[in-house]
């Protein structure tokens, strides 16, 4: 199969689109010219990304059948907004998840496990950037998770083109299950109230909920909880916990968003697919594509984020996860699925409940 090469742009060219199309019109010329130039160079992750993808598989399965493994290229709007709104020196050419693989195990040291699989492996080619450990020291948000960013260096490659690709980098996620419900769950929160929660944008009390949620999480995994709750014994966290539920109506509001929800595809299996979420159909569209056609799937990629744009909707994705069921394990945002961290929120309301 024949992937996109790196584009043989320097890094202040890349950066100058990244820049122009934050700062332009959409459709106006130096956009689409910009927004071209920025897809060229996302596309071209599409390979190491791959290869991450592999090997990120066999690992992972080799200490859990039941882990999940996904990968996907990052949405054109999440770009945009990390340039022009997340962090002031943020250069398109330095973005460390452009390209991402994850991994969801059932535990916390399956985590583990899996994380020093790759920072004790001599024989890993890459390069290792940048390593961080969530779990041990999350976000103030509550987000949690292993961060781990390689610079892909294809020594080992036996193709005449194998170091076309060096230099770009990748992200590998691992998360627990719970961790990974949390996670998702405040995607979907701020898609359906249009506010970025997950970049700590948006209502404090649902940002505070979520923080609670976490802390919550993290005692059911053994791990430490936030900071700002580390004074509390877990009769106050839950009580807290429950307070907030009840004041935002957590679990009812978040229920209605997921009732009803379909999942519209046309086959089964796909090496490729994109995802694009309706919401006012509570529909998801799964636009399958084969091993060979990644360039036709890009192209579409590309006219359904600029229509997102343009109407101010949830953004498509590109990603490979399989069959439709490990699709919507790896991608539940995409469907509004916070079942898992429902089960969680149900469980603080009956133990606060039953404690009355």
């Amino acid at each position: 199969m024949n992937f996109p090469k790196k584009p043989q742009y320097s890094k202040s060219f890349i950066d100058r689109a990244g820049i122009v199309a934050c700062q332009s019109a959409v459709s106006s010329q130096q956009y689409e010219q910009s927004i071209s130039t920025i897809n060229a160079w996302r596309i071209s992750h599409e390979y190491p990304m791959q290869t991450f993808n592999v090997t990120l598989r066999r690992k992972a399965q080799q200490i859990s059948e039941k882990a999940i493994v996904a990968r996907r290229l990052k949405r054109m709007v999440t770009i945009l907004d990390k340039i022009s709104n997340r962090e002031e020196d943020m250069r398109l050419s330095r973005m460390q998840d452009i390209g991402g693989v994850r991994a969801i195990m059932q535990s916390i040291r399956q985590v583990e496990h899996l994380a020093h699989a790759y920072l004790h492996n001599k024989r890993f080619p890459h390069i290792l950037k940048c390593h961080h450990d969530y779990i041990t020291t999350p976000k103030s948000s509550g987000y949690r998770g292993i961060h781990l960013v390689y610079q892909f260096n294809n020594s080992q490659g036996r193709q005449s083109d194998s170091r076309e690709w060096d230099g770009l980098l990748i992200e590998i996620q691992l998360r627990t299950e719970l961790q990974h419900a949390w996670a998702t769950s405040v995607e979907i929160a701020g898609t359906m109230r249009h506010e970025n929660l997950k970049s700590s944008r948006g209502n404090h009390e649902w940002l505070a909920f979520f923080e609670l949620m976490s802390s919550v999480i993290a005692q059911l995994e053994d791990q430490p909880v936030l900071p700002q709750h580390s004074s509390w014994d877990t009769r106050r966290l839950y009580r807290e916990t429950y307070a907030a539920i009840n004041r935002l109506d957590a679990h009812d509001t978040m229920r209605g968003w997921i009732r009803g929800m379909r999942w519209i595809n046309e086959r089964e299996t796909s090496y490729y697919s994109i995802l694009r979420l309706d919401i006012k159909e509570k529909s998801v569209y799964v636009t399958p594509f084969a091993r060979n056609e990644l360039e036709k799937a890009n192209t579409y990629l590309e006219l359904l984020e600029k229509e997102a744009v343009i109407n101010n909707g949830p953004q498509p994705v590109l990603v490979a996860a399989g069959d439709l069921k490990n699709l919507k394990k790896a991608y539940p945002n995409y469907a509004l699925d916070s079942h898992r961290f429902l089960e969680i929120v149900a469980m603080v309301v009956e133990t606060v409940r039953t404690a009355v």
